[in-house]
């Protein structure tokens, strides 16, 4: 019991962070529905409103354009988290190289609880959804969510020899796994009974505790010299060393430089499709003819994020049996029929049997990090990681406009088009990495042999 707790260190920041950020999504995406609803007048209980199937009908037109209108708030909510936090999510990884992993944690979970602090509030106090806009923009500048996962990988990279680095980075997918279902578990009763304000305050309080934690109980990752001024090391973010140990990392050989790239526009890829469809999910969920209510919601929530439990046990399953494309390939192909099973149901049993087949579709991302990490050195883990949350930063915003647009373009006439548009994505990214795995394994071999000489 004593080792396994020797062996905790950022696993709790990543079950916490996901946790806050799914239970904030799930809130601000159905608040942001239920303001939108009532400034077009639709009022009442939302499954009498939603579960009428004559689509002349007025009301069924109302909540068309209540989804329009909610899909597009949400979009303009992630532009405004996003554009800061492509530069300093990047930023805050790069810069743990030089200051250790501490520094950007405690600035990422202070964007945090002032995020929450705005959206109580809100609430409270019922402001216009603009002021919204504010939080998320103020959350993005201190890094955000793809912050927090970056520098947590990378701490994890650092602690851990190569041979052992995917099964860690697959633990750490599962807290945010784990922090998912504890999230889908509570989320749609609690919503659906207490409203949103008190959610808020558990998220509140949650995010200063691990701040706390931070501060004085997580040790430091890194062996470096740390300057006993703390304005010198805010300083160091303010310059161009983060970026020039990127581009130095990049730049360092050619043929490195070439893979890592390769690697990392996969991982892009499939960060875009799974972001963009995120978004409209819920909003797909809450439309006709579902109608699901907060509870069905958190349900469905529960599922999507158990995933990456059903990770982990599938790499300590397989992954000394199999080779990393066969891992991914599994991965996606789960995936795939997660989104067409999606794209043609009409019942609620049909989602959920989407959402059970879908149930390896974080594996692909935990290869193509673990795959990126393996290539570069010990003291590069930073800027990979760093690359990392730049792709996932602008994966966001490509996402949000393409899929919320596409969502708000078809949904009066095909509204599971989007799904079948994520399959052949999906298909066309399972190709893709087929052609960069063959190019890329001798040198990941070589990679892995020279990296563990070092370690």
């Amino acid at each position: 019991m004593r080792n396994f707790l020797k062996e905790i260190s950022v696993e709790p920041l990543l079950f916490s962070g996901m946790f806050i950020i799914n239970f904030y999504s799930t809130i601000s995406q159905q608040f942001i529905y239920q303001q939108v609803a009532e400034s077009n007048g639709l009022f009442g209980d939302h499954d009498k409103t939603c579960n009428k199937f004559n689509e002349s009908d007025p009301v069924v037109k109302l909540e068309e354009k209540v989804s329009s209108e909610t899909s597009l708030w949400i979009l303009y909510l992630n532009i405004a988290g996003t554009i800061p936090s492509l530069f300093t999510s990047a930023v805050m990884s790069s810069w743990g190289d030089v200051v250790g992993r501490t520094m950007p944690l405690i600035l990422i979970y202070g964007g945090f609880i002032f995020l929450i602090v705005v959206y109580i509030i809100v609430v409270n106090l019922k402001l216009p959804i603009a002021w919204l806009l504010a939080a998320r923009l103020v959350c993005g500048l201190t890094g955000d969510f793809p912050a927090m996962v970056a520098v947590c990988f990378a701490y994890l990279s650092d602690l851990s020899k190569t041979e052992q680095r995917t099964l860690r980075i697959a633990v750490g997918e599962a807290m945010l796994g784990l922090a998912g279902l504890l999230a889908g578990i509570t989320e749609g009763l609690w919503i659906g009974s207490q409203g949103f304000e008190q959610p808020l305050w558990l998220l509140l309080a949650l995010s200063i505790v691990v701040f706390l934690y931070i501060i004085f109980f997580l040790r430091e990752s890194r062996s470096i010299e740390r300057s006993t001024n703390i304005r010198h090391d805010f300083r160091e973010l303010f310059t161009w060393r983060p970026f020039l140990n990127i581009w130095g990392m990049l730049t360092l050989e050619k043929q490195r430089c070439y893979f890592l790239l390769s690697l990392l526009g996969c991982l892009f890829l499939h960060m875009v499709l799974y972001i963009g469809l995120d978004d409209v999910s819920i909003v797909y969920e809450l439309s006709e003819p579902f109608c699901w209510s907060p509870n069905l919601i958190g349900y469905g929530q529960m599922i999507h994020s158990s995933t990456s439990i059903f990770g982990l046990v599938a790499f300590k399953l397989l992954y000394a049996r199999l080779s990393d494309w066969w891992i991914f390939f599994m991965g996606m192909t789960s995936s795939i029929c997660n989104l067409v099973t999606f794209a043609v149901s009409q019942y609620t049993w049909s989602l959920f049997l989407g959402l059970a087949l879908g149930c390896f579709y974080t594996i692909p991302a935990t290869v193509l990090r673990s795959m990126m990490s393996r290539m570069v050195t010990h003291d590069e883990q930073g800027a990979v990681f760093a690359t990392i949350a730049a792709a996932q930063n602008i994966s966001l915003l490509i996402a949000s406009f393409i899929f919320n647009g596409i969502y708000s373009a078809t949904v009066a006439s095909f509204r599971g088009a989007i799904f079948v548009i994520g399959a052949f994505i999906g298909g066309a990214l399972l190709l893709i990495f087929r052609l960069v795995y063959v190019k890329t394994l001798p040198r990941l071999s070589l990679a892995y042999q020279t990296v563990t000489e070092e370690i």
